[in-house]
C-alpha cells in the first residue's frame, strides 16, 4: 500500500514539475503578437479597416445604435471574389441576451426583410452571417436608409429596430475593392 501511494505522489510531482518547466520554457513573448486593425478611410459613418499591411484583407464597419444612443449592432462587410452573384458577405454581432431563435433581419428602404439566423454566440456576441447579393449591395448604395431588427431573449415579441445608416457606404465599398 505505500508503495502505491509513493508511485502516486511521485507521478503528482513529476507533472508538476514538467509543467512548471514547460511555462518557464515558453515566454509570453515568444507567441507572435496580434495584428491590430489600421484605419484605412472614413467614408461618411462608415470605416474601412484593415487586418493586414498590404490592404488585402480590408472590411467596412457601422455601429448601430439604440434609441439612448448605446452601440447595440456591429454590421460589417467584406468583399467575396468567389461568386459573382455574391459579391458581399456581411455580419452581424449583437449583444448576448438576444433572442436567437428571432435571427436579425436586414431591410434597405421599403424594400423586402430579409432574416438571418445566428451561427453562434461568443462573449463579445451572436453572430449572424449574410452572403448579399448583387442587387442586395446595389440597394444599400442606391438607398437611403436600412436597418437591422433584433429582440431581447427577455421580451422577444418587443423587436428592436436599429437604424443603420447608408451616408458613405457607396464609397466605403469602392475603397474595399482597392
Amino acid at each position: 500500500m505505500n508503495c502505491r501511494l509513493a508511485i502516486c505522489i511521485g507521478m503528482i510531482c513529476s507533472l508538476f514539475l514538467f509543467s512548471v518547466a514547460q511555462a518557464q520554457t515558453t515566454p509570453p513573448q515568444a507567441t507572435a503578437p496580434l495584428q491590430k486593425e489600421r484605419v484605412l478611410g472614413q467614408f461618411g459613418d462608415w470605416r474601412v479597416l484593415c487586418d493586414s499591411a498590404d490592404n488585402s484583407a480590408c472590411f467596412m464597419v457601422l455601429n448601430g445604435v439604440d434609441a439612448t444612443g448605446k452601440p447595440i449592432v456591429e454590421f460589417s462587410l467584406i468583399r467575396l471574389h468567389v461568386d459573382a452573384k455574391i459579391p458581399a458577405g456581411g455580419t452581424v454581432i449583437v449583444p448576448l441576451g438576444t433572442a436567437l431563435p428571432e435571427g436579425a433581419a436586414l431591410q434597405v428602404d421599403q424594400g423586402e426583410r430579409l432574416r438571418y439566423v445566428y451561427e453562434f454566440c461568443a462573449p463579445a456576441g451572436c453572430v449572424a452571417n449574410m452572403a448579399l447579393t448583387v442587387e442586395q449591395v446595389q440597394a444599400m448604395q442606391a438607398g437611403s436608409k436600412a436597418t437591422i431588427t433584433i429582440a431581447r431573449a427577455a421580451n422577444p415579441d418587443k423587436p428592436i429596430v436599429v437604424p443603420i445608416s447608408l451616408n458613405g457606404f457607396t464609397a466605403a465599398y469602392k475603397a474595399l475593392a482597392q
